[in-house]
């Protein structure tokens, strides 16, 4: 999108410069520029800063290209076939690019200066971007694990569904928010919370920045109070909203199986109105699929599921990392229930695929690397494959 951005800029300048001189021009040139601004400050919500500035750079060179050519239309040669006056308003054309780089300037610098800030109390971390309140990270050891509740938008609305309890009736009542967990590890059923996931700790590496950083280590617990696995996660949360998760299993149990299972990983719920069947929720994959059912057991570099919140649209998008042991695969169903994971090659293809059980020795550990990101609006396939690479390239 930034790309094409660019592209246009210079034949619309080109343009521009061949036919200054007539009515209504100036006018439709500024509205295109207007226009033109907007989306490139929104496509730079998906950059850090140092690429925001990058853009910025590319902005300026492809204004100097035009200002060249311009140059070059005013020589002698052109001004034989051109009116001069049509070419030679340098200081309009001068005025709106200082103006142009301006609006630029103050964006990257607007965008550069926001923060993710971290503060834990006794069983939370809450987490606020700019000051305004955008998730909570929940650890108590009375609950069946930890997870990510609620999950905010900038303009304050909910982008995931209310726990389900006493003042909420709804299915599949371990669906919270963001969470980690997997089915069948050794015959026990994490996911279903059959099993107990219990946080021993919580570290809050970059407490403030973009972006912030928080540790946490749970234990997955045998229906004794053993250890089956120690999970060691760093979040990495930023700016633009997006969690990257790097996840550490190191395995306690002699053996430790994790079954082909359907049931799992990162996981994470729609708000309600963002369901594809009852709602107007929208679902697409990096490979050009559409739709919960053709997206369903695939593996991609990311899945999207975009929908309405209080007649607005707001989306979020899971990506996988390529350095992952196996490529992973999408449980993104129409009622709303959003994950990945990489064990269930049978389940996720309806049995087509031999059923992979995974078998790890004790004391061995796995690494998984996943990223969820939240946006408002739509955003493009070329968006998300740029965010993918971001993600990948941490």
């Amino acid at each position: 999108m930034l790309a094409l951005l660019a592209d246009s800029a210079i034949v619309c300048d080109v343009i521009l410069t061949l036919f200054w001189g007539f009515p209504r021009v100036k006018l439709i040139y500024h509205l295109l520029v207007g226009v033109w601004i907007m989306l490139r400050m929104q496509c730079m919500l998906l950059l850090s800063a140092g690429d925001r500035l990058r853009e910025l750079l590319d902005c300026i060179r492809c204004k100097l290209y035009c200002c060249r050519a311009m140059v070059a239309l005013s020589s002698p040669h052109t001004i034989l076939h051109f009116k001069i006056g049509y070419f030679m308003n340098i200081r309009n054309w001068i005025s709106g690019f200082a103006g142009f780089v301006s609006a630029v300037l103050l964006s990257c610098i607007g965008y550069a200066a926001d923060t993710v800030s971290l503060s834990q109390s006794n069983d939370s971390v809450a987490v606020t971007l700019n000051g305004k309140e955008f998730t909570t990270y929940r650890f108590a050891k009375s609950q069946p694990k930890p997870y990510f509740f609620p999950i905010k938008s900038g303009d304050n609305a909910m982008l995931t569904r209310p726990i389900v309890g006493a003042d909420y009736k709804g299915d599949h009542p371990h669906h919270k928010g963001i969470w980690v967990s997997v089915d069948e590890i050794n015959e026990i059923k994490f996911w279903a919370e059959k099993g107990k996931i219990e946080n021993r700790g919580v570290e809050l590496l970059v407490p403030e920045g973009n972006p912030a950083k928080l540790r946490v280590t749970n234990h997955w617990l045998d229906s004794k109070g053993g250890d089956v696995l120690i999970e060691t996660t760093t979040i990495s949360i930023f700016a633009n909203r997006m969690l990257a998760y790097d996840i550490s299993f190191k395995m306690v149990a002699d053996e430790v199986n994790f079954k082909d299972t359907k049931e799992g990983l990162l996981g994470f719920r729609v708000a309600e109105s963002q369901r594809e069947d009852k709602g107007d929720g929208k679902v697409s994959n990096a490979d050009g699929k559409k739709g919960t059912k053709e997206c369903w057991g695939q593996r991609s570099a990311w899945v999207d599921y975009t929908g309405s919140v209080g007649n607005k649209p707001y989306g979020v998008t899971i990506f996988d990392h390529p350095g992952n042991f196996r490529p992973s695969r999408y449980h993104v169903r129409d009622y709303g229930l959003f994950s990945i994971s990489p064990f269930g090659e049978s389940a996720y293809s309806n049995g087509r695929e031999p059923a992979v059980n995974d078998v790890f020795k004790k004391q061995s550990e796995l690494r998984l690397r996943y990223a969820i990101y939240f946006h408002n609006g739509f955003v493009t396939p070329a968006d998300l494959n740029a965010l993918a690479k971001t993600f990948t390239s941490l």
